[in-house]
Formats: C-alpha cells, structure tokens, sequence
C-alpha cells in the first residue's frame, strides 16, 4: 500500500510543480546552509543527494577566502540566511508563500553550491560544460598572485610563465632571484595580465559513452572497457586536496 501511496503523490507533485520546487530546496537547504540548520535532522520523501562544496573549496585552495567569487558566494549566503527561517520544520510553509523571483534565485544558488569540479587532475571535466553554457570569463575571478599560484608551482615555471605572459628579458631577471621573491615579482608583474593556466583555459568537457550488455562477447568487452573509462575519470577527481599544476 506504501507504494500505491508513493504513486499516488508522484502523480500530483508533478501536476504542482510549483509545490515542487518547493520540496525540492526544502531537502537542499538545510545542506546548503548547514551553519543554520545543523541540529536538525528531518526525514525527506524526495530522494536526491545534495551535497554543499562549501568546505571543499576552502580547503583545496588557500587563497579562496580572497577571491571574487568565493566573496560574491558569501554575501549571497549571508543575505539568504537572514531570509530563511531559523527552523527546518518551517521551510516548506515558508517557500510556499515566496513569490517567483525569490524561489528562482534562492534555488539557483542552492544548486550553484552543489557544483563540484575540484578535481587533481588537469583533464575534460562536466563542469566546463556548465562554464561554456554560462560563458564564464574566468579572468574575472581568478587573478596570478604570489600566494594563488606562484608559490605552489616551482622556479622554472615562474620564469617560463612570465616570459610567455611578459617578455623573456623579465623572465631573465627573474632567474637570478630565490624563490620566494621570483614570486612576488610574477605577481607584481603578471597579477592584471589576463594570464589563465592551463587547468583554467582547458574548455572540454568529457565524451559521452552509452553502454550496455549485449549477448555476443564482444559487446559484453566493450561494456566493461566502457565502465572501466568511466570509473578510471571518476578516480581522478577524487576527495582528494588539489594543488595548482
């Protein structure tokens, strides 16, 4: 009978779909602001993994709390935070008498801070293709400082980038300094240079595989080698700290 009940609501959540998306942020803000609601622990009919990448950024970088966009996120939060009602248990009445703009703003920047492409390795990643969607010019975000970039990379890169971005005389001046001042005169010189690395200019987005099992051995091959590719991407843009390459 419980999944005689689930089909039936199933039929008329789709028909609402206003009331939809009401219960869709009721399960994602609770996640996405974690700082108010972190005592509450609700059970949810929908099932969907919402996962905040808040942390994950502070952590794989040590110069986010500087940065554009990690400034931008914050002061959005902080303004929805003052909105929200203090209590999970009120959510859904409250977003069911929000008008249109503040239930599509508020759900897109739920959704932005689920948004995961922190990955330890420079290749095609999905959320390019989100950022070529967008046409995100990641020169207004991102910058070449000392403590952004030039401390993690080694002296050679330092002066190879500055003489691709500035001139090989600079780079040359460059080579005579110790590390920690060949980085602080990269960023003097480069910081309003428009200069992206690679990580940052590398657009693609991975292939698109469709697999499945077929009954001849050659299709049950190409199956695996399929899923194998899939898991081997997945592994590479693990949990793990990222460092600047």
């Amino acid at each position: 009978m419980t999944a005689h009940r689930t089909a039936a609501v199933q039929v008329e959540l789709a028909l609402q779909p206003g009331v939809a998306l009401a219960v869709l942020m009721q399960r994602m803000i609770p996640v996405v602001f974690d700082d108010l609601y972190t005592r509450t622990h609700i059970d949810h009919a929908v099932q969907i993994d919402v996962r905040s990448t808040r942390d994950a950024l502070v952590s794989s970088a040590d110069d986010m709390a500087e940065s554009v966009a990690w400034k931008e996120l914050e002061a959005d939060r902080t303004k929805w935070a003052r909105m929200l009602p203090r209590r999970a248990d009120e959510l859904l009445s409250w977003l069911l008498q929000q008008d249109t703009d503040v239930m599509s703003n508020l759900f897109a920047f739920c959704v932005a801070a689920t948004v995961d492409g922190i990955c330890v390795a420079d290749r095609p990643h999905p959320v390019n293709e989100v950022a070529n969607t967008l046409a995100v010019d990641f020169t207004r975000y991102w910058k070449p400082t000392r403590a952004g970039y030039f401390e993690h990379v080694p002296k050679d890169r330092i002066v190879a980038v500055v003489g691709e971005s500035v001139s090989p005389q600079v780079a040359g001046e460059l080579r005579g300094l110790k590390k920690g001042e060949a980085a602080a005169a990269a960023e003097r010189r480069m910081i309003d240079s428009g200069w992206l690395p690679e990580v940052l200019r590398n657009r693609a987005v991975p292939d698109r595989m469709t697999y499945g099992w077929r009954e001849d051995d050659e299709g049950n091959d190409n199956a695996e080698a399929a899923s194998n590719e899939v898991s081997d991407a997945q592994s590479a843009c693990g949990e793990e700290e990222v460092g600047i390459d």
